[in-house]
């Protein structure tokens, strides 16, 4: 072998140096010529070095980039393979296993145990020495301590403008048992541990995922382009998607494209072998991520791990034929705007969008697809000016930051909602409709946050807060007027306390329920997948102040902490929906019966001149429920913000009824109020608006805003004549009607809570009920 090695030398060194050949040097100085380069450059490279024992002791053999040594050929040395124990090998080189048709690279020092299961399957045929290059392996990579991609390097030398463009990893694992952490310098950490992935974003807080059980691969995919990350990823098991993670995006620093990128790969154990199956890097001179929606990337990612590439090239794959024309022209090299960067692979030819199997009927679910940790710590506040000034919150963070000197609507709301925030969040008294009003009027009236002691307390310790926020509310009461901003500020901020009211529920301590099809109450508000009794709590335990500074041990934050969280997008196609008709139930002697009475449903649709007495009814219904939810305080106690399931109930059902009466009364043209009727009387409604995807009116999507239910059926819900199944009814007949009206999918947006799993599907939408056992369907009553 080593002969072989010297005449591919002296044929490659002999094609350099004919020009001295021909002015008459002799072979024999030839040959010493070559033997005194390999020399040196034997000095210079340090060997790979083949161990009989662990620990790098005892024989050994060595090998030198490029040299081979094939084991299913006799050879004189009697090296064997299975002799060996342990290899070392240096930073500059590595080596390629084969074993028959199948491979894989060794670019660390490996010990016996390792070695023993990466060769335990097949008998090693062939062992290849090379040098390692920036992008050192892309298939069948065996890490047992670190791998380091350098990206800038390896982007800047094949996209000399990469600055302008997207720029895309694959990296494809197999899991098995594996502790294993992906780092990009100090912007991002992925770790994966104990069947959990723990992602840590730059500048927030960590987001945690459960692994599927039955995964064998998990495959991410990184796309930045200028300040901003995103990340996603899917598991696998024989080649069939598993589960595919939501899109997490976030921002990066400014020196993103000065700085050199580089991506590291750590294996906890060096005895476990970490495979990396695939790498692929890709550029793109347009950014795909505004194409990607949630039936699209199931679509794609159904043909296996690779298929993610198909996700970073077009984007969305549900025009399945257009797409596979597109990528194999990537991948051929034919297409200038996107281009395979570094790592080789066919590309695996996308299959059609499959819808899953229907929703079990009664459950309709909606699927976590986008988590954004880079709101600048405004969760419950941006989303608010969003919905109110229609407009996206893309569009609200890129004219808010930097800070703009004109105010147009969401520039101003969303300072105002901020530093009101920023000032009395931390306290569910202070963070309230009414002492939003009182502070407006004191800083129209005196320039001043001097409400009461909590006012001037708040302003001492915020300064700069407090006078940013004078200056807003009073430039802007200049030009619109009094009347007119202490509208638009409340209405924007009942959105807010709609988003704190569901963090709320979903985080709450108790456990919040998926309900039944019997389910009650107030709000769109995504429930948790448990179900538990409610708990009674001790009058004298309880803070009129609502105070969260006590509150270390309850899992709800305050208004102040949660705008820090990531905000969460969760989404269902509308095409998995299977309507059904939601039969009352009754509660008579003790006993919940299905009477012949149905619910009665009514869609108010259009101006409010064409719904007057429509409308009118509802506002009268909504009043009286909104009177009952304020006849006793929401309570706090030491443990948190709300000690029961009652107090969380109360509070969302006074800012559901708000936000009802508001809908109700500022009617726009795409949105509808569903109100459902039993024996004549209003028992619940919802309401529900749409929106076009993009801007395009060829892509619909729903949201449901808001479901409110006759407060008797939830804080008294086992009084007689109690009516269940009201606030599903009004649901199933808002999503029927979005449904008819061509809406693709329905959508729901809930802070997540950091350090806690994060919920990968969520139920729609009530305030749990859990004042009594889930109750069997009996027959309708003859």
């Amino acid at each position: 072998m080593r002969n072989k090695s010297i005449l591919l030398s002296l044929l490659i060194y002999s094609s350099s140096t004919e020009i001295a050949l021909a002015e008459g040097n002799s072979t024999r100085n030839l040959i010493d010529r070559i033997h005194h380069d390999m020399a040196v450059r034997s000095a210079m490279t340090s060997p790979v070095c083949f161990y009989y024992e662990n620990y790098f002791q005892g024989e050994k053999f060595c090998l030198r980039p490029p040299e081979v040594i094939d084991f299913t050929r006799e050879n004189n040395l009697q090296i064997h393979a299975n002799k060996i124990k342990s290899i070392s090998i240096p930073k500059s080189s590595q080596i390629t296993v084969y074993q028959g048709e199948h491979f894989f690279t060794l670019t660390d020092n490996i010990l016996q145990e390792a070695w023993q299961k990466m060769i335990a399957v097949d008998e090693v045929t062939e062992i290849f020495t090379t040098d390692k290059k920036p992008l050192n392996c892309d298939t069948n990579c065996i890490i047992t301590q670190k791998m380091v991609i350098p990206l800038s390097r390896i982007f800047s030398y094949y996209t000399p403008d990469s600055q302008y463009q997207e720029k895309s990893v694959l990296l494809s694992f197999e899991t098995y048992i594996n502790t294993f952490n992906i780092g990009i310098n100090n912007l991002l950490d992925i770790t994966i541990d104990d069947g959990l992935v723990l992602i840590q974003p730059p500048n927030s807080q960590q987001i945690e995922f459960a692994l599927h059980k039955d995964a064998t691969h998990i495959s991410f995919l990184l796309s930045w382009f200028e300040k901003e990350l995103v990340l996603s990823y899917v598991e696998t098991a024989g080649g069939e998607l598993l589960h595919s993670s939501p899109i997490v995006s976030m921002s990066l620093g400014p020196d993103i494209n000065q700085e050199e990128i580089e991506l590291f790969i750590f294996n906890s154990d060096d005895r476990q072998p970490l495979t990396l199956h695939k790498v692929l890097m890709a550029s793109h001179s347009e950014p795909h991520r505004t194409k990607r929606g949630t039936a699209g990337i199931v679509g794609c990612f159904l043909s296996g791990p690779l298929a993610l590439y198909n996700l970073v090239i077009q984007g969305r794959c549900n025009q399945v034929e257009s797409a596979w024309r597109h990528i194999k022209a990537i991948f051929a090299g034919h297409d200038s705007s996107d281009r395979v960067v570094a790592g080789t692979g066919e590309p695996l030819k996308p299959k059609p969008v499959v819808i899953s199997a229907l929703q079990e009927q009664g459950t309709p679910t909606l699927t976590l697809t986008h988590l954004n940790t880079q709101l600048h710590r405004q969760s419950l506040t941006l989303p608010a000016v969003s919905r109110y000034c229609q407009t996206s919150l893309d569009n609200i963070l890129s004219t808010r930051y930097p800070r703009q000197v004109t105010y147009s609507c969401s520039t101003w709301l969303s300072a105002v909602l901020t530093d009101f925030t920023l000032l009395f969040g931390n306290s569910l008294r202070t963070w309230s409709t009414e002492y939003l009003i009182q502070t407006i009027n004191g800083i129209l009236d005196r320039r001043a946050i001097d409400n009461d002691n909590e006012a001037i307390d708040a302003f001492i310790h915020s300064p700069v807060a407090g006078n940013r926020l004078i200056q807003t509310i009073t430039d802007v009461a200049e030009e619109q007027g009094r009347s007119a901003l202490i509208d638009s500020i409340t209405q924007t901020f009942t959105y807010a306390e709609q988003n704190y009211a569901q963090y709320a529920i979903s985080s709450s301590s108790q456990g919040a329920s998926q309900l039944p099809d019997s389910s009650q109450g107030a709000s769109n508000f995504p429930s948790n997948e448990g179900y538990d009794s409610y708990d009674s709590f001790d009058e004298n335990d309880h803070y009129d102040s609502c105070d969260s500074e006590d509150g270390s041990g309850s899992d709800i934050a305050s208004p102040q902490q949660a705008q820090q969280y990531p905000l969460g997008s969760y989404q269902m196609p509308i095409s998995s929906y299977v309507h059904q008709d939601i039969l009352p139930r009754v509660l008579r002697n003790g006993e919940w019966i299905v009477p012949q009475e149905r619910f009665d449903i009514e869609v108010i649709q259009g101006p409010y001149t064409q719904n007057r007495q429509s409308l009118y009814a509802l506002l009268e219904a909504v009043a009286q429920w909104e009177n009952t939810y304020f006849e006793k305080p929401v309570q706090c106690n030491r443990r948190g913000l709300f000690p029961t399931d009652m107090d969380t109930n109360r509070y969302a059902g006074r800012v559901t009824s708000r936000l009802i009466k508001n809908y109700a009364q500022y009617q726009h043209h795409n949105q509808i109020i569903v109100v459902v009727r039993f024996n004549q009387q209003i028992v619940s409604t919802s309401i529900a608006y749409t929106y076009f995807v993009d801007g395009s009116a060829d892509r619909i999507n729903g949201v449901i805003g808001a479901t409110i239910t006759n407060p008797a059926y939830v804080l008294t819900p086992q009084t007689e004549g109690a009516i269940r199944g009201a606030g599903s009814a009004a649901l199933h007949a808002a999503i029927q009607h979005l449904q008819a009206s061509g809406v693709l999918e329905l959508e729901a947006e809930v802070i997540s809570t950091p350090s806690a799993v994060i919920k990968k599907r969520i139920g729609f939408v009530f305030v749990p009920n859990k004042y009594g056992m889930s109750l069997p369907t009996p027959s309708p009553t003859r």
